[in-house]
């Protein structure tokens, strides 16, 4: 027995048995052999990396024979010799290693093999929010590849998506699953972005007028003056957000449930970064905030087609090491209105929607926004109208502001349906946007 499965071996391994050949020997063991008594995935495993090792070490064989032979050239003075032999076995080692990497790359795979592969398709991660209309409900879940959180300036792009970073890192931590969100913030800085984080998670738009300032003015030493008098929850409004203040730095921030990196990277040494971190502490989600600010290394071309090598980039990292990027970009002036959101209107990213995943466009509601202008923004405006629940919205030359409201439409999902809408609501003064999916969350979770 041992014999037959040595010689088995020696055949699978012989440099001229095709893949295919390969592959048929596989099969025909599976078919004739008892699962209970032979596990041929083991067996495949293990003479697929005696076959590597084996390449391994005729590879560096050769090299040490060429070294060998370079020396004599060089100590005969023949030195264009030397460095053509050298060139030689550095193309042969090189196109050994490719062919041996396509190898694995196009070799068939076993019904179990498969089986396994497509039982690791990850689920996608909860954000607590959702889309819908009449005939379709879709949860926003996030799923490894690319996602675009996109709006206008003061349209509440970083507002989303830090409030995606909190309830995943929530989740992670009620979970203990020892994940962490990963944030690059290249609009601003470190600082404020933990500011406008803790005033999220804290929620008190009672604290103050502008909650904001008078958290940085706490950290100023200004301690309880700006806050207001009164309660929440049973407690002052300082005693609580002091209680808040210290649970979020404890259980978000020094454990690395959020970590946070204001670095200006290029892509690739961001790429390098992330897998530098992943080394030590598995990522549920990465956060970049926001696409039109990340550049390339060897910028030698338009503006539009770097962005799309950057988030080419991206993308393909993204799906290898199986995470979901998130990241906010900026519409242009076009999107003056809830009815003109559209991914052509992504500033400098005319191939985003082909690159990514998912789309989702924002807008703000308090904003003043002209009418419809064309048949086709009328029909979007009725639809906008259905997302309200309401007949009207406003009258005169401009649509009725709404505060406390931004409108969203799911512009791509990739196997999914879209375009899908939603109207979340949003405190102004926390930035908190309360989820319109509360049951993808766990309950423990709710609010901050």
């Amino acid at each position: 027995r041992e014999d037959f499965f040595i010689g088995v071996k020696a055949v699978i391994n012989n440099p001229a048995t095709r893949v295919e050949d390969r592959q048929v020997i596989y099969n025909h063991l599976q078919g004739e052999l008892s699962p209970e008594l032979f596990d041929i995935a083991e067996y495949r495993d293990y003479i697929d990396k005696e076959y590597l090792r084996k390449q391994a070490r005729q590879r560096s064989e050769a090299v040490r024979t060429a070294s060998t032979d370079i020396a004599k050239l060089i100590e005969d003075n023949k030195i264009d010799e030397a460095l053509s032999v050298m060139r030689l076995t550095s193309q042969e080692q090189t196109a050994k290693e490719k062919e041996t990497g396509f190898a694995q790359v196009f070799a068939p795979q076993l019904p179990e093999d498969i089986a396994k592969f497509l039982s690791e398709v990850q689920e996608g991660i909860p954000t607590g929010f959702a889309f819908s209309n009449d005939k379709h409900y879709t949860e926003l879940t996030l799923n490894p590849g690319l996602a675009f959180i996109c709006g206008y300036r003061g349209h509440c792009k970083t507002t989303f998506l830090n409030n995606i970073a909190l309830n995943n890192a929530r989740q992670n931590l009620i979970e203990g699953n020892g994940k962490s969100v990963l944030y690059f913030s290249y609009e601003v800085d470190k600082r404020r972005l933990l500011a406008d984080l803790l005033n999220t998670y804290v929620n008190d738009k009672d604290i103050s007028h502008n909650p904001y300032e008078t958290i940085l003015g706490y950290f100023k030493g200004c301690g309880a003056k700006y806050f207001a008098t009164g309660n929440k929850d049973g407690l002052s409004h300082f005693a609580r957000f002091e209680l808040l203040k210290d649970k979020f730095f404890k259980e978000y921030i020094s454990t690395g449930a959020i970590t946070i990196v204001d670095e200006n990277y290029k892509v690739g040494e961001l790429l390098e970064a992330i897998k530098y971190y992943v080394k030590s502490r598995e990522v549920s989600i990465i956060c970049i905030d926001y696409a039109q600010l990340l550049y390339s290394e060897d910028y030698n071309r338009a503006r539009t087609e770097e962005i799309k090598q950057v988030v080419n980039q991206i993308k393909d990292f993204a799906n290898k090491q199986g995470i979901p990027f998130v990241l906010a970009a900026q519409f242009n002036r076009e999107v003056e209105s809830p009815v003109s959101i559209d991914t052509k209107n992504i500033g400098e990213g005319g191939d985003f929607e082909r690159i990514a995943d998912t789309v989702i466009g924002l807008f703000n509601l308090k904003e003043l926004h002209p009418l419809p202008k064309n048949d086709k923004e009328e029909k979007e405006a009725k639809r906008l109208l259905t997302a309200l629940g309401v007949a009207e919205y406003g009258t005169g030359d401009t649509l009725k502001p709404i505060d406390g409201k931004i409108f969203c439409r799911l512009l791509k999902r990739r196997y999914g349906y879209y375009p899908l809408d939603a109207v979340l609501t949003w405190e102004g003064k926390t930035k908190y946007i309360e989820p319109n999916d509360k049951d993808s969350l766990n309950d423990e979770a709710l609010p901050f």
